[in-house]
């Protein structure tokens, strides 16, 4: 499961990724993010924190993920991408173009 933690007093989510993703890790962030919503009454930036290129564990949490981001990519504001791998430095410019969110990628040692 994704280690998921709400920071109200910056408006984020942090989010660690450290294994394959399943439909309930999904569900588990799509879950944390409507609930900052409705708690917070605004939207939260994410932080995702990887140590590799995520991964899924089936064809149906492929599914669900592209939910989430069809559901999310016009309201969450920005992205922040922490990590290391080579994968992450192409991310921001292409998915700038199908997203609404501002997408930046940060190394692995970066305070964010």
């Amino acid at each position: 499961m994704p280690d998921i933690h709400p920071d109200h007093a910056r408006s984020l989510i942090r989010i660690g990724l450290d294994e394959t993703l399943s439909t309930e890790a999904i569900d588990k962030l799509r879950q944390a993010i409507d609930d900052y919503i409705n708690e917070a009454d605004e939207v939260p930036a994410l932080v995702i924190v990887a140590d590799r290129s995520p991964h899924w564990e089936n064809l149906a949490a492929f599914k669900e993920h592209l939910k989430l981001v069809r559901d999310h990519h016009r309201l969450i504001p920005r992205v922040a991408v922490v990590g290391d791998n080579a994968l992450f430095n192409t991310l921001p410019g292409l998915l700038d173009h199908f997203t609404g969110a501002k997408l930046r990628h940060f190394p692995a040692d970066a305070e964010i």
